[in-house]
């Protein structure tokens, strides 16, 4: 276990307790079923008896999917060091798993937040989505959050920090359209082949393109389920890496959404999807952290094994200063992440502001997932030519890194909404 530098952390012992009954469970139970699951078919990945619906189970068992909740919705209330260190060891066990536990949490979570953001307008999508969700212990309730669609990826997550002119650019093409017959909504169109854990969830929480249809900021959200007549499902995607989650397309025909599971409110798309994927990006950067520590450790460990030149090649002088590079990476991610969830989580689930600059929320996913990357990709090279094989788990976390590259939004189109941000609010005064 790593050496802990926050003061506050050290302090707190519930924070040191929680740390080790996570990195057991990561290291006994998401581990070994992360490097089952990679080398599975993904067809199989989705099958009943699947090791993923076990440790998703398991997940769900010890209440990790209510960390996001506040604590009078039935959640854990954590605070952000708590979230960053379940985060950090569920990614240092798996990224993909984690990221299939993270959007699940999502769900029960923004239902509470948008009906305190709407003065309580939301008691009823509460009632049938958040409190089931706190309820359920084995895992029978599973989440998802398409975003983007074939034609519409980077524009959408770009679109609550753009001008309507800007908007206006970009077209509109074949989005997912949300419609008003009656007392219910009616859902047509198809998301993109990327939504995590599509193919294995019950519900999902959905960006719908709503009239007057006139650009992709156009947008309300939607609580659908996933089981109705309507609903279907591509293939699982066949990946590079994050293969432990199933990710894959969902289509909407003609399905009916009742108004209870509808949230439709005039500038909810640019007031609520600016930080809810803030901290999505974010919460990406806190797990790469836990997948450059395992690299980094894996590194540590095969230096200390493997003997070259007489001798074992961590007492080799470059060696230690590879090693030296790859632990100041892991560093900076870990304190910057942390500085960033503080933030960005008080900000949304202690304070409930919404409209608060995110640009170290974005220039914390692109910073963490690319130290990922590189702390990822020395490892292997430290590996030598072993490192290239499937028996070694670097090989694997080197295919995860890259994936986190493009997760929640490529990092070229992060960097560019961190530079707006920087652009509109860094002073130098």
């Amino acid at each position: 276990m790593y050496g802990e530098l926050d003061s506050e952390v050290l302090a707190d012992e519930s924070i040191s307790m929680l740390k080790r009954q996570v990195h057991d469970f990561a290291e006994k139970e998401m581990r070994p079923a992360s490097v089952a699951l990679d080398r599975m078919d993904p067809r199989e990945v989705i099958e009943d008896g699947s090791p993923y619906f076990q440790v998703f189970g398991k997940m769900k068992a010890m209440g990790l999917h209510k960390m996001y909740t506040p604590s009078d919705y039935g959640g854990l209330g954590f605070s952000a060091k708590q979230v960053h260190a379940v985060i950090e060891e569920l990614g240092w066990g798996s990224m993909g798993l984690t990221a299939g536990l993270g959007v699940d949490a999502i769900l029960p979570s923004i239902a509470a937040v948008f009906n305190d953001m709407t003065a309580g307008a939301l008691d009823e999508c509460v009632d049938l989505i958040t409190r089931p969700w706190m309820d359920d212990d084995k895992g029978e309730l599973r989440g998802c959050v398409p975003f983007t669609e074939p034609e519409h990826g980077s524009d959408i997550v770009m679109s609550p920090h753009l001008p309507a002119e800007r908007l206006d650019e970009f077209g509109l093409r074949n989005p997912v359209k949300l419609e008003k017959d009656g007392n219910e909504w009616v859902v047509n169109g198809m998301k993109a082949a990327w939504p995590t854990a599509a193919p294995v969830a019950t519900h999902c929480f959905a960006s719908l393109n709503m009239q007057p249809h006139r650009n992709v900021a156009d947008q309300a959200f939607a609580f659908i389920r996933l089981d109705q007549d309507g609903v279907s499902r591509g293939a699982p995607l066949d990946k590079l890496g994050m293969r432990d989650v199933p990710q894959g397309e969902l289509a909407f025909d003609d399905v009916r959404v009742a108004k209870e599971y509808v949230i439709v409110v005039p500038g909810m798309w640019s007031a609520a999807a600016a930080p809810m994927l803030a901290l999505m990006g974010t919460g990406t950067g806190v797990v790469s952290v836990g997948l450059a520590r395992a690299a980094f450790e894996e590194a540590m460990r095969y230096c200390k094994e493997r003997i070259q030149g007489g001798k074992p090649i961590i007492e080799h002088d470059t060696v230690l200063m590879r090693l030296a590079a790859m632990f100041q990476s892991v560093e900076t991610a870990r304190a910057y992440s942390r500085a960033v969830l503080d933030y960005a989580f008080d900000k949304m689930f202690e304070e409930r502001e919404f409209d608060f600059p995110a640009m170290n929320c974005h220039a914390c996913k692109v910073y963490c997932t690319q130290q990922a990357y590189e702390v990822a990709s020395e490892a292997m090279r430290l590996h030598g030519a072993y490192g290239l094989t499937k028996d070694a788990l670097v090989e694997k976390l080197f295919r995860d890194a890259r994936m986190g590259l493009s997760t929640e939004g490529c990092n070229d189109v992060e960097s560019l909404i961190s530079g707006h941000g920087i652009s509109e609010h860094y002073s130098l005064e």
